[in-house]
């Protein structure tokens, strides 16, 4: 099968994703101040232009879904990441800037970086088949994980409170593929264990993205649009591959070679978050009443 087509919509997807951080992280700018918790999200909510965002996510997500249907993961998966790549020309275009050097070395830096680590760790999908009890576990230390994310974010400054808060939305997220995986595993089974781990499954995989994307509002909010992108970017996909080593016994093939670049893949994405994370906004704005805590997602502020 020719990859044109699954490349092209996989690039579509990356677009769709790109457009719709920028225009999430322009409505939680201008609906952000003086709001906290509950108030912000639900501030969000009344402005039509975040759900057009929220519609062109739903719609790059689709795009995504189909790209896996007619290709290869190991094509399409790391095609994904040019999202971050992307959003910087229409960040600048939206807010009449020019992108800095700093912001294309990071994102370059990121994108090649986890792209060595996607392909280092690539493992073979296998019939999602996980026992009731890991699963359940495994679903408690990835709620904990994010908890313990969002109340360290409370107490940090407000640029590192936005990376910290998108770290946790992309534990989220990444969590949400796999869940999804196991619920179509488990719905489509026979035994009552499989009904069991996939009626669990599919209350986590509508749980995690809600909580994820009431993350992510924060994090843009607080930590502007780089650097919770590119942390969002970052953890989203490893993830899911880490959840599915350890819950569906997925095994990467192993040998010093493929190490060595996971090394450097992942040396090569931190280096470019962190130069995405200390590139200044150019909107110039500071802390103020109006950016809160990250923790009122943990505690509430989603929902």
């Amino acid at each position: 099968m020719s990859t044109a087509l699954p490349v092209l919509l996989a690039l579509v997807s990356a677009c769709c994703y790109a457009t719709a951080a920028v225009l999430q992280r322009v409505e939680t700018d201008r609906g952000g101040a003086g709001r906290t918790g509950h108030s912000f999200l639900r501030g969000l909510l009344r402005r039509p232009l975040w759900w057009v965002a929220l519609a062109v996510l739903g719609l790059g997500a689709a795009v995504h879904v189909a790209a896996l249907g007619v290709g290869p993961v190991p094509v399409v998966q790391p095609l994904g990441v040019l999202a971050l790549v992307l959003a910087l020309p229409i960040d600048a275009r939206v807010r009449r800037r020019r992108v800095a050097r700093r912001e294309w070395a990071g994102a370059a830096l990121v994108v090649l970086g986890l792209v060595a680590v996607l392909t280092a760790l690539r493992h073979s999908r296998r019939p999602p088949d996980p026992a009731l009890v890991p699963f359940v576990v495994t679903l408690a230390v990835v709620l904990g994980v994010v908890g313990v994310l969002f109340a360290a974010a409370a107490r940090l400054r407000l640029r590192t409170r936005g990376l910290v808060t998108a770290v946790g939305a992309g534990v989220c997220m990444g969590s949400t593929s796999v869940a999804v995986h196991v619920a179509i595993g488990g719905l489509i089974g026979v035994g009552p264990r499989d009904v069991v781990v996939g009626g669990i499954a599919l209350v986590a995989a509508v749980m995690l993205p809600v909580l994820g994307l009431g993350a992510q509002q924060f994090a843009y909010r607080d930590g502007g649009l780089n650097g919770p992108l590119a942390a969002l970017t970052v953890t989203d996909p490893l993830t899911a591959g880490v959840v599915g080593l350890t819950l569906l016994q997925e095994r990467p093939p192993i040998g010093p070679t493929l190490v060595v670049l996971a090394l450097l893949g992942a040396v090569a994405a931190a280096t470019g978050l962190y130069l995405l994370a200390r590139t200044p906004e150019p909107s110039g704005r500071g802390p103020g009443p109006g950016h809160g805590r990250a923790a009122d997602v943990a505690s509430g502020g989603v929902g």
